[in-house]
């Protein structure tokens, strides 16, 4: 397990028709995190809320030494998050005595048993023949590492609906989810999330296996094969952004591909974007009478000078949201990406829920899903307009199109006569013919930023050591990160995650033998290949020698990210596996929704 990711409140509370000492359990899933800067309104004001909401919760760390001292914008952050009642808010409850119960011990937890005389048992909260009641059921990525009870063998495993991995038993369930909502899919599919990157098996590579990318969960692939069907039916800156940014294009471009030769199967010429479109979301402001005037001002020429003067920023979408024909929701913390929908990386949680007496059986689905999705577009496009209840037509795609495209144009422009009068924008990128992903004509770098649109996407699997140390991916994020961080830093930053997991776990090893040798062995290795010398105990030593300092005598340069991609694999190290982490965050651009429909 990488990160305990999930995010869940469980609190007691009042009986619905009051009147009663009796108390019920709720619980609330969803994106937002409890802490600062994550409050914020519709209306994702960048500069109006300073003196008022956001004067004491200011948040931006896309700039150095940002404060409410020196003004906006801030960052403006878009969620979702969801309340449970029932016996669905009993499972989330179950999913914390589950984590509880491996991380600390059996014997600490309130036995629930001992409040029945208080606590209602699970229930439902609406009679089956009411119109607006639900079904809900709750999802989860999460391993046996993490979460007590699990089964021990694959066949026990296999009949709970879980999955067996290396000496691993995982529950996959949001991944399984989304794949089944997918494909049950019948007029169009729109997603929220923060991350959209993966089936990295299906991506184009020169010289890379997609295996080695490891990012193979199949949403992404789902998603275009799903729209393909009905085709053939007739029917920023900083290397780890860039990083996400390059693997989101070649996402992008694997679906685009899949729908684009489908069209050509058919002998349909039409644009992809017509089944497929990507978004992002940001506001921009005029300047009006009253605003918080800041005491400081930033640094001269900065992105955080320019983005002030400008007026304007991206709107950071941390949802993590799909909405199949206006009938079933998803609603989690889990990203559209491997370290999510594995199962054995990070924690996740999300429900899934729907109303049997508003399905598309027989007529568009009209109850609180559609409600709730009509509402996100309204607070998105800033109009409502009667092609929206009908998302899956083509006229609905191609206005919603133009008015991001327009939206764009106003946010991207150098001048500014007007409120953005919507949040949707469209992703800066252009659709070739064949399905190939570039960004628009004179769209190189993100507003305000030095962060590419497009990706420095050849220098990620380059074999050339001075292309790869031009770059500003993830190569070069990891040659940073080695440079900054010394082998006894290292050493020491590795024993205190052995000793602090060991402390999670109830109890203090003191000596972590095997572990520590393991940890030594790992840095050894580590800090011989920074240096360019021979890897000791290890087979591939003169392989490694050549590939990280290159051979003098024919003047082979070095294959840096080839060779930590290999070493990866082979040792398996836990801290680099780890570094990206580290590395202070830049520009959040990476975030975007996406849009399917097909007639």
């Amino acid at each position: 397990m990488f990160t305990h990711h999930q995010k869940i409140l469980v609190v007691d509370s009042e009986m619905p028709s009051g009147g009663s000492q009796n108390r019920r359990v709720v619980s609330f899933v969803g994106g937002i995190d409890l802490c600062d800067g994550r409050y914020d309104t519709p209306f994702h004001s960048l500069f109006r809320t300073l003196d008022t909401a956001h004067h004491n919760d200011f948040h931006q760390p896309n700039y150095t030494g940002a404060s409410i001292a020196k003004g906006g914008p801030r960052e403006p952050w878009h969620d979702i998050h969801c309340q449970l009642e029932g016996p669905v808010a009993w499972d989330v409850l179950f999913n914390f005595e589950q984590r509880w119960k491996k991380q600390g011990g059996k014997d600490i937890l309130v036995n629930f048993r001992e409040l029945d005389d208080i606590m209602i048992p699970p229930s439902p909260v609406m009679f089956p023949d009411d119109p607006e009641t639900w079904n809900a059921q709750v999802f989860r990525s999460i391993d046996g590492g993490a979460a007590f009870g699990f089964p021990d063998t694959p066949e026990e495993a296999a009949k709970s609906g879980l999955v067996s991995g290396k000496d691993n038993i995982m529950d996959r369930s949001i991944q399984d989810a989304y794949i089944h909502a997918i494909r049950r899919a019948k007029n169009f599919i729109y997603i929220e999330n923060q991350y959209f990157l993966g089936s990295s098996y299906a991506w184009d590579f020169d010289d890379v296996k997609g295996e080695d990318v490891g990012a193979l969960h199949l949403i992404p692939k789902e998603l275009s094969l799903k729209i393909v069907s009905k085709i053939e039916a007739g029917d920023p800156e900083s290397a780890s952004i860039q990083a996400i940014l390059d693997w989101q294009r070649r996402t992008m471009e694997m679906m685009y591909k899949d729908i684009v030769q489908a069209l050509k199967a058919q002998g349909c010429v039409e644009d992809p974007r017509d089944y497929l479109t990507f978004f992002c979301l940001g506001n921009r402001e005029v300047m009006k009478s009253g605003e918080y005037e800041p005491s400081e001002t930033p640094e001269p020429d900065s992105d955080y000078m320019k983005d002030q003067e400008a007026r304007r920023f991206m709107i950071y979408v941390h949802a993590k949201m799909m909405i199949v024909d206006d009938e079933y929701i998803i609603v989690g913390y889990a990203n559209i990406n491997q370290r999510s929908m594995d199962g054995a990386r990070d924690s996740e949680i999300a429900m899934g829920a729907y109303q049997p007496y508003h399905l598309s059986t027989c007529e568009p689905a009209r109850g609180q899903v559609h409600g709730f999705r009509t509402a996100l577009w309204y607070e998105h496009l800033g109009m409502l307009d009667d092609t929206f209840q009908r998302p899956e037509s083509t006229e609905c795609v191609k206005k919603v199109n133009q008015i991001a495209d327009r939206y764009w144009d106003l946010y991207a422009s150098e001048n500014l006569e007007q409120d953005l009068p919507g949040h949707l924008l469209r992703y800066p990128i252009r659709v070739a013919s064949e399905g190939n992903v570039t960004e628009l004509p004179g769209t190189e770098f993100f507003p305000d930023t030095k962060a590419r649109v497009s990706w420095c996407q050849i220098s990620l699997f380059s074999s050339n050591a001075y292309n790869l140390r031009g770059s500003c991916l993830v190569s070069k994020l990891l040659l940073l990160t080695w440079v900054k961080l010394g082998a006894r830093r290292a050493f020491w930053a590795l024993k205190g995650i052995i000793r602090l997991q060991a402390l999670v776990r109830g109890h203090l090893v003191r000596r972590q033998v095997v572990a520590t040798l393991r940890c030594m062995h790992a840095i050894v290795k580590f800090q011989e290949i920074v240096r360019g010398r021979n890897v000791r105990l290890s087979g591939n030593g003169s392989v490694l020698q050549e590939n990280t300092a290159g051979r003098k005598k024919d003047k082979k340069s070095a294959d840096l990210l080839g060779t930590s991609l290999r070493v990866w694999k082979l040792s398996t190290n836990v801290f680099t596996t780890k570094m990206p982490c580290f590395v202070s965050r830049g520009p959040r651009y990476y975030s975007i929704l996406s849009y399917l429909a097909y007639n």
